[in-house]
């Protein structure tokens, strides 16, 4: 595995996988026609680069090249004590990315925008396309079904209006090394053989399903809905 990162300070994309903190946030959050969340412990200080900036390029591919994230970081690292060193305190920067959807949520959507009778990936492309991000490309090759009708929502970004979008059509769209692609759900295919490693019968766990249900009561622990409190008269004669 590989992680550069582009400070834009003129050094280019950095490799940042020697600075990766073992047994340490690591991990890669996909999330069905959403953005892509990326979280990892770094010390830079160990190889003497500089602590990642906002807006720096982030990179994270496997031995063969393909690439596992690409993003950007929203907000500036956070810095977590780590213990002390020869040197004093040494910190961890938690850093936290987010796939290169957010160039496109951070351009302003036209506040009118509709679509009649069209499908979803040419619905997609002109909205993305009417954005102006150069830095995103649309590789829409398989068509997919017709949205009667569809109007923007501002409020929600790009990736809300194409979340709905690809949801409507049994979709799902991602945005990776600036490429944006979307492709029906039942087309994405995983493979997995015990010779390469990707399947361990020994892990699987198996668990019954319950038949969905319409109606669901849920019983808790006997609570008291209501205190009372006793009182006892006498008139001197009967308790």
């Amino acid at each position: 595995m590989k992680l550069t990162i582009d400070n834009y300070d003129g050094n280019g994309a950095v490799d940042y996988t020697g600075c990766i903190v073992e047994d340490s946030t690591f991990r890669i959050e996909r999330t069905l026609n959403a953005p892509t969340l990326f979280y990892v412990s770094l010390l830079p200080s160990a190889a003497s680069l500089p602590l990642p900036v906002r807006n720096a390029r982030v990179v994270c591919a496997d031995d063969s090249g393909t690439f596992l994230f690409t993003g950007y970081l929203a907000v500036e690292p956070e810095m977590v004590l780590a213990g002390e060193a020869t040197t004093g305190q040494l910190y961890l920067a938690e850093v936290t990315a987010v796939s290169d959807d957010i160039l496109l949520d951070r351009a302003a959507l036209a506040k009118e925008f509709f679509s009649y009778g069209q499908t979803a990936d040419k619905t997609i492309a002109s909205l993305s396309g009417g954005l102006g991000v150069s830095a995103i490309t649309t590789n829409l090759t398989t068509p997919l079904h017709s949205v009667g009708e569809f109007n923007t929502k501002p409020s929600l970004g790009w990736s809300g209006n194409a979340a709905e979008l690809a949801s409507s059509s049994a979709s799902a769209y991602r945005v990776v090394n600036g490429e944006l692609t979307v492709t029906p759900i039942g087309n994405v295919m995983h493979a997995l053989t015990e010779s390469d490693g990707t399947l361990s019968l020994s892990n699987l766990q198996a668990s019954m399903v319950k038949m969905l249900a319409n109606d669901v009561t849920v019983c808790g622990e006997t609570e008291p809905c209501a205190y009372v409190t006793e009182y006892f008269e006498g008139d001197g004669v009967t308790t």
